[in-house]
């Protein structure tokens, strides 16, 4: 309920995707090899942080002589006898209309919906709940926190749902004997707690960090807040079934490609979604079927994700 609001409103799929029951066997085995550290003993993780594979990839883009647009708004996506003509974007005050001979969208499908016209009907947007998402960010004056990269804190009684340590993903991106922990509040938009300023939501999250007895008070040494609206897609049942009918829609036309969290409803992690991304680009190399490539997705999609 914490997380993802009450159960009984969730997609039975979800939880057989997201969540295994150990059986007595993995738990003798677990205890049997039970380790001091909570880590995996192998990690890969980009030295300087998640944003240098995106960099990266931009870099090698661009070499290509692919144009990256960025800060961006898409405005309409132009469509005529069942083809995507054109993409009209706004950046700074300006409109420009961008010719498509494939488009390949990450827009989430509320957004999506809106700007088609034609391709789905417009209230169609209004079926895919979605929950905000509060990360409160310490910088502590300690070499490190945690017992674990990813602590998950399913309490009521703490606002957070889990704190992640940083410099436990890459020493490199904190500064040396320093550490930062992210705390992630995901709540409704429009709750109480959304409205409450910056500073409240600090004050509030970092004393109950402190009675985790995780850190003390004064290792904390500064905080900042990041607001992240619609963070998390919901994977209800009202969900999964609009997405049903947006993929059904996106498939009578011919050069249209729907993918990602946000897009098509996906509850994975990054790498399955790069994985899926690169499929994509496969299948679009080799001019395979777009309702091919839907089945293709969508047992991807199927596929266990465990954290």
């Amino acid at each position: 309920y914490k997380t993802w609001g009450p159960p009984k409103l969730l997609a039975p799929q979800f939880a057989d995707l997201r969540f295994s029951v150990p059986t007595f066997v993995q738990w003798g085995k677990k205890i049997i090899n039970h380790k001091d550290s909570f880590n995996d003993t192998l990690f890969y993780y980009p030295k300087n942080g998640f944003q240098q594979l995106w960099d990266r990839l931009a870099e090698k883009l661009q070499a290509y002589g692919m144009r990256i647009v960025y800060g961006a708004t898409v405005e309409r996506l132009n469509v005529q006898n069942q083809r995507a003509v054109s993409v009209t974007i706004s950046q700074n005050g300006t409109q420009e209309e961008i010719p498509s001979e494939w488009v390949v969208s990450t827009v989430p499908a509320p957004q999506f919906i809106k700007t088609a016209d034609g391709l789905a009907p417009k209230g169609l947007a209004t079926s895919f709940p979605c929950r905000g998402l509060l990360i409160v960010i310490f910088f502590i004056d300690q070499e490190q926190c945690l017992p674990a990269r990813v602590v998950i804190c399913p309490e009521s009684r703490f606002l957070f749902n889990r704190l992640t340590e940083q410099n436990q993903f890459s020493r490199e991106t904190v500064p040396s004997g320093k550490s930062v922990v992210l705390a992630d509040i995901i709540i409704e938009n429009d709750s109480s707690l959304w409205e409450r300023s910056d500073e409240d939501i600090i004050q509030l999250t970092s004393r109950q960090f402190v009675e985790t007895g995780l850190v003390s008070a004064h290792q904390i040494k500064s905080t900042f807040l990041v607001r992240v609206d619609e963070a998390y897609p919901l994977p209800s049942t009202a969900r999964e079934l609009a997405q049903q009918q947006l993929n059904q829609a996106v498939q009578k036309f011919e050069n249209i490609v729907t993918t990602g969290r946000f897009a098509s409803s996906d509850y994975n992690n990054s790498h399955t979604a790069m994985k899926k991304g690169m499929l994509l680009a496969q299948w679009l190399v080799q001019k395979k079927t777009l309702a091919g490539w839907f089945d293709a997705a969508e047992q991807l999609r199927q596929r266990p994700i465990r954290d």
